[in-house]
């Protein structure tokens, strides 16, 4: 049986639901708490699926979007309309943010959540760094003084009350002993949909499905182009190329 699917996705809610902690958002003071984070690394429409489950759960989550995601464009169609879902779904939204090193650029922080509060008006304040490099406390002050919460901060983020599904270390199983077995009165859970949606017995599988999943993606971008339509037919199938009027 695979470690991650959308099964073990609902099975794991579900058990937690039944810990007496209640579901909250990073805002909410509720105690004992869960506190379910949603990292959009890959696609939207993977986390519009984790979404659509919670809201069929009854529970929340926030979902983190990237804003300059070289993997995803939140501002396409298609994107916009699996944001939609998230939001219908009745989900918060926060920022991923991408930090490369050295100084926080807050012009570009304040400028993509800009970007994201365009997009869903109800977004919260809260930032989640993408592989931060560097000094993750002195970046959590920078963003505090913009007027930003750092969900790596010492409220949400100690090793005492903080479990991820991140390299496939931890699958449902993992979660809900260390869940059980937590004494703080706040848990934040890390998930991230690639992992729960492509599923696989162990991330190497899951990277490989992530890499075909994408792949496809690009081939239904070039056979959508008219320029390239023809091309991308003769070389994938051989087949006579495409008339187009």
């Amino acid at each position: 049986m695979p470690r991650f699917s959308l099964n073990s996705y609902k099975e794991l809610i579900i058990s937690l639901k039944k810990t007496g902690r209640s579901f909250c958002s990073f805002s909410d003071q509720a105690r004992p708490r869960l506190i379910l984070r949603i990292d959009v690394d890959y696609d939207l429409n993977w986390a519009a699926r984790l979404a659509e489950i919670n809201d069929q759960l009854s529970i929340q989550a926030t979902f983190f979007i990237q804003v300059s995601s070289p993997l995803y464009n939140v501002l396409c169609l298609d994107n916009r309309g699996a944001l939609d879902r998230i939001v219908n779904a009745d989900q918060h939204i926060g920022l991923h943010y991408f930090h490369d090193g050295g100084d926080l650029d807050v012009h570009r922080l304040k400028h993509e959540f800009s970007v994201l509060h365009h997009l869903v008006p109800t977004i919260e304040n809260f930032v989640a760094w993408h592989n931060p490099n560097g000094d993750i406390s002195l970046l959590n002050r920078e963003a505090e003084r913009e007027g930003f919460v750092s969900v790596y901060s010492d409220e949400f983020f100690t090793l005492e009350k903080y479990v991820s599904d991140s390299n496939g270390r931890n699958d449902a199983s993992g979660i809900r002993k260390f869940v059980s077995r937590c004494n703080a009165s706040s848990v934040q859970i890390l998930l991230h949909p690639f992992n729960w949606v492509l599923g696989g017995k162990n991330e190497i599988q899951i990277i490989e499905q992530c890499f075909n999943e994408k792949s496809n993606q690009l081939f239904i971008a070039f056979s959508q182009n008219r320029v390239w339509r023809d091309k991308i037919m003769q070389k994938t199938t051989g087949a006579d190329p495409i008339t187009i009027s």
